[in-house]
């Protein structure tokens, strides 16, 4: 019997891209493959990195070859917490490769699919945390300053769920600045083509207008909105359809979708989504501590991790395994085939929805221990059942520290929502425990 055919991770295990040896290719896209890789030192040394290249076939494509140039130049001076670094680019026989920081999480398009999936409902303190650090992050590259003291703002472009990764410990972290709007960049976008991700565009942005950083804060309360409502904000037939209703459309107030959020943080979240930008914070801090004042349950970093270990155990375990494997040189096979594995549905009886848009009206299963009222009406999430819903005097993150620097255990929390998130499923995408997705700028003429 003839052995085996090999699979192309098989291939790739051992293989050296300039200083790096690969472990196991996690993905592959259109224009660029991911690979989980390290760089080898003395005494059994290694630094694990997800390593970006560019396929051999499209290194003729000029204008994807100066936006992943951009990527390197704009992001590899950043140093900040919630912002994924990019540490070293290089090249190999004549392919272009990026290593960028290792993040063990999922972004978050991938948790509210896992969380719907689960029936498990985004606590409104959760979706607080995340935008409110995403929105620190662009804080600091909106007011970068390059090594000679010359400022160098930074604007993103392309705020999403799929650029904002949450590890397993807790941090929160924006990622991808391919398509970013920085001086000195490479390449220049062409007059009447707009870039960004549909849905998540600011009415400047679709009527290609000159950005600054409140576009990117128009994104951050979009995912806000979507977060606390549990649907999509800006949808239609059309990409078309979708950007009329960025420029025109008004958004609905949040509290009206679900009753646990206060009435301070819906007025946050549609400031934010004000049409006009002088109308809107003026900077990511601003935004940062208005969700914070106005979110007492707002989560600290244990509880953002608490509640990621319960929606992606299977995943914490799998990248666990893979990376004590990889430390002794042992078979990552098997590991790195899970962590890359489609993430299948659970056999369960199928529920009815209301189509596009729709959403998921199941009541999320109660932790161990909470009990549900008979009256069905549940407690607000981020306080304990029985208790009153006025908010806790305990301490809260404050811009510009650390969370979680008290040595307070805090208590557990009861997280249940009536509704859980819910948005619309996009393309399947393996479900990896470092992020990747290149498939070039949305261009909309």
């Amino acid at each position: 019997m003839p052995p085996a055919a090999k699979s192309s991770s098989d291939l790739d295990r051992g293989r050296r891209i300039g200083k790096y040896e690969i472990i196991t290719r996690l993905s592959v896209g259109g224009m660029a493959e991911l690979f989980l890789a390290f760089l080898p030192g003395p005494g059994g040394f290694k630094k694990f990195v997800a390593l970006k290249q560019i396929l051999p076939d499209i290194k003729a494509d000029d204008a994807f070859v100066k936006m992943f140039l951009d990527e390197a130049r704009i992001t590899a001076a950043f140093n900040h917490s919630n912002i994924g670094q990019v540490f070293d680019l290089g090249e190999e026989r004549d392919e272009l490769y990026l290593a960028m920081e290792f993040i063990a999480g999922q972004n978050l398009e991938q948790t509210v699919k896992r969380a719907a999936k689960r029936e498990m409902a985004i606590p409104v303190g959760f979706a607080a945390r995340v935008v409110r650090d995403a929105a620190m992050g662009l804080h600091y590259a909106h007011n970068f300053m390059d090594p000679a003291g010359q400022p160098m703002s930074v604007v993103h472009r392309d705020v999403s769920p799929k650029n904002v990764m949450i590890t397993w410990t807790g941090q929160v972290k924006v990622i991808d600045f391919g398509i970013a709007k920085a001086r000195g960049r490479l390449n220049r976008t062409q007059v009447g083509v707009v870039k960004g991700t549909s849905g998540y565009m600011s009415p400047e942005q679709v009527r290609n207008e000159t950005l600054d950083g409140r576009t990117d804060l128009f994104a951050a309360a979009v995912m806000l909105h979507e977060l606390l409502s549990g649907e999509r904000l800006f949808t239609g037939p059309t990409d078309a359809a979708m950007m009329l209703r960025i420029v025109d459309g008004a958004a609905e107030n949040p509290a009206a979708k679900n009753p646990y959020v206060s009435a301070q943080l819906a007025e946050v979240v549609l400031k934010g989504l004000s049409k006009k930008r002088e109308q809107r914070y003026a900077s990511g801090r601003d935004f940062a501590r208005a969700i914070e004042q106005a979110c007492p349950e707002l989560f600290e970093d244990e509880e953002v991790a608490e509640f990621m270990g319960q929606l992606f155990d299977d995943k914490i375990a799998i990248t666990r395994s893979l990376l004590e494997q990889a430390n002794v040189d042992g078979d990552v096979k098997q590991a790195a085939e899970g962590l890359t594995a489609e993430d299948q549905p659970e056999a369960r009886p199928a529920r009815k929805t209301g189509g596009l848009g729709a959403r998921a009206t199941a009541t999320p299963h109660p932790r161990a221990g909470v009990k549900v009222a008979s009256s069905g009406k549940l407690p607000r999430v981020g306080t304990n059942p029985g208790m009153s819903a006025k908010p806790s005097s305990r301490n809260l993150p404050q811009v510009g520290r650390q969370a979680g620097r008290s040595s307070m255990r805090l208590p557990k929390r009861a997280r249940i929502q009536p509704t859980c998130a819910w948005m619309p499923r996009m393309p399947s995408a393996a479900l990896i425990s470092i992020h990747f997705t290149w498939s070039g700028p949305k261009m909309v003429r």
